[in-house]
């Protein structure tokens, strides 16, 4: 669909087009067909670079090889390299991502994240009770929201899909929102929202819950910069995560937290 949507918009840039605002997601294919050459280019970027993304799930993957998942989607070679250079090329990156910012610190317009309009989280909050936007994979930092759920006897709300396979979840305590409960509605009772992602492009559901008042455990690969609510934490550090888990929970559950 991508390549088509491309070949279609190349058919647009006409010569005397001389600033193009183009989509990360679009960027190789107008690269590859010489479309953006002797052009301004600015690019709106949603998620790393793919030479950086693909290198840092590398690097997980052969830390943990027993999570086949982060091998999973690596890009044809030649679409990493147009990105690349089209990248290398490119006058100005916009992005509202904190850490796709800092790898062009000279070139960068940073947007800012804006929370939705939802109402703030006014019921009890449930003992234990966290959740976990997911998706279910060890990308999202599933592996380490499972040992701090295990270690501190949490009861996980499941918002995003299963992708590590039946059974990943056995002893942990899970729920799925209702979906009468409306678009926040997988806030009810939650003491915090975790998301200890290696990677996150999209952190919608943080933004939803920050919102809300929730407070938020996330890593810098989230995106979202220093702000009120949110904890940073490091990428593959479950003990940082259980640190800072109990650390959200009731004043009440915290006396009886494991050591």
């Amino acid at each position: 669909m991508r390549p088509a949507i491309a070949r279609r918009l190349s058919r647009l840039l006409m010569p005397a087009i001389e600033t193009v605002w183009i989509a990360q997601s679009l960027l190789p294919f107008l690269w590859r067909d010489g479309n953006l050459g002797g052009r301004e280019v600015r690019v709106l970027m949603t998620r790393l670079p793919m030479h950086v993304l693909q290198a840092r799930l590398d690097h997980f993957w052969a830390a943990h090889p027993d999570r086949p998942t982060l091998g999973d989607f690596r890009a044809p070679q030649w679409i990493a390299d147009a990105e690349a250079e089209a990248l290398a090329y490119a006058s100005q990156i916009v992005t509202p991502h904190d850490e796709i910012a800092r790898l062009f610190p000279d070139r960068v317009f940073k947007l800012n994240w804006q929370l939705p309009p939802v109402p703030p989280s006014t019921g009890p909050v449930l003992p234990r009770r966290i959740a976990f936007p997911g998706p279910t994979i060890a990308r999202k930092g599933a592996y380490e929201m499972r040992e701090a759920a295990l270690t501190l006897g949490l009861d996980i709300v499941l918002v995003g899909s299963e992708l590590e396979g039946p059974g990943f979840w056995n002893g942990v305590g899970t729920r799925r929102p209702d979906p009468a409960a409306g678009s926040a509605g997988w806030l009810n009772g939650v003491a915090a929202v975790a998301q200890p992602a290696f990677v996150e492009d999209r952190p919608r559901h943080l933004l939803v819950a920050l919102a809300a008042g929730v407070p938020v455990i996330a890593t810098a690969a989230c995106g979202l910069g220093q702000r009120n609510g949110l904890t940073i934490i490091p990428e593959d550090d479950a003990l940082g995560l259980i640190a800072a888990l109990a650390a959200a929970l009731p004043s009440s559950e915290r006396d009886t937290v494991p050591s």
